[in-house]
């Protein structure tokens, strides 16, 4: 378990310290507690959920642009398949 400093130098924990505990720890006294949530709550649906549309394929934005050729055209990019240079098809 690595150990990792609240304070990267002892100033900084110094003016951490004076803060909190400025005024008789009054920021400490009406700060909001933090509270961990460790559970995720949800719902199950009594229904199926219905698409509004058919099922679509979607191109990976990182195989649409290739460096090594040209930008497809904007009309080509809604086609499923784009062909580069050299007969890629991406």
């Amino acid at each position: 378990m690595a150990i990792v400093p609240l304070a990267s130098t002892v100033t900084a924990a110094q003016q951490v310290a004076r803060f909190w505990f400025a005024d008789g720890a009054a920021n400490l006294k009406n700060a909001t507690p933090y509270a961990v949530r460790t559970a995720v709550s949800g719902e199950r649906l009594s229904t199926d959920i219905v698409p509004d549309g058919p099922p679509i394929s979607i191109v990976p934005l990182d195989r649409l642009y290739r460096l090594d050729g040209p930008v497809p055209a904007a009309s080509a990019i809604g086609a499923g398949a784009v062909s580069g240079s050299g007969g890629n098809r991406f």
